[in-house]
C-alpha cells in the first residue's frame, strides 16, 4: 500500500511537532550564580516583586518558591530577608519555520537530459506561544544580584498543564540550591 506523499508529510510534521513540544517538561531551564557570593550566609528570604501577566501565576510562583527554598532550610520573612527574590513572567507568541523535503523525483532537465534529481521542499509556518520565567535574588543587604534562574516554555491551553510546567521549571531552577 502506498501513502500519498501530503499524508506522510502532515504525518510526520504533526510526530515531530509533538516531540518537540513535549519532549522535555520543564523546558529550557538555565541558572547561573555569583560566583563569589557565600550562599550559607542567607538564612532568611522575602519577596520583593512578583509580576506575571496572569495574576493567579504570581501566587503559585511565591508558593512555589517558598516550598522549595524552605525545604533547603531558608525562613521566609515577610520583609527585609537576606535574600530579596523578584520574579518576572510573561508569554510571547513565537514563530517558527519548517521546511520538509520529500523523496526525490527524477525528471528532464529542459534540454532533455534525463536522471536530475528533484527535490520537493514544503514550507509552513508555525505559531505557538511561549512563557518565560525570570527568577532573580538579590543579597538583601547590598541589592546586588546573587542568583538567576530562568525558565521557557511552550504555553498551554490549559491552566493545569502550564501550573505544573510552572511548578516544574521552578523546581528545576532550585534543584541544587544554593550553589556550592
Amino acid at each position: 500500500m502506498k501513502i500519498p506523499a501530503k499524508v506522510s508529510l502532515a504525518f510526520c510534521s504533526a510526530l515531530v511537532l509533538c516531540f518537540a513540544l513535549t519532549g522535555c517538561p520543564t523546558g529550557n531551564v538555565n541558572v547561573d550564580y555569583d560566583h563569589t557570593a557565600y550562599f550559607p550566609k542567607y538564612r532568611t528570604f522575602s519577596f520583593a516583586d512578583v509580576q506575571t501577566d496572569n495574576p493567579f501565576f504570581e501566587t503559585r510562583i511565591r508558593d512555589a518558591v517558598a516550598h522549595d527554598l524552605e525545604s533547603k532550610g531558608l525562613q521566609f520573612v515577610p520583609s527585609n530577608g537576606d535574600l530579596e527574590i523578584t520574579a518576572v513572567g510573561a508569554v510571547h507568541n513565537r514563530r517558527e519555520y519548517q521546511t520538509f523535503y520529500s523523496n526525490p523525483r527524477f525528471g528532464y532537465y529542459w534540454w532533455g537530459w534525463p536522471g536530475y534529481p528533484g527535490y520537493a521542499a514544503t514550507t509552513r509556518t508555525v505559531h505557538y506561544r511561549v512563557g518565560t520565567l525570570v527568577l532573580d535574588m538579590y543579597d538583601g543587604r547590598t541589592r546586588h544580584l546573587v542568583w538567576r534562574g530562568t525558565a521557557a516554555n511552550v504555553v498551554s491551553p490549559s491552566p493545569r498543564v502550564n501550573t505544573n510546567h510552572l511548578y516544574d521549571a521552578i523546581g528545576e531552577m532550585l534543584r541544587k540550591f544554593p550553589p556550592r
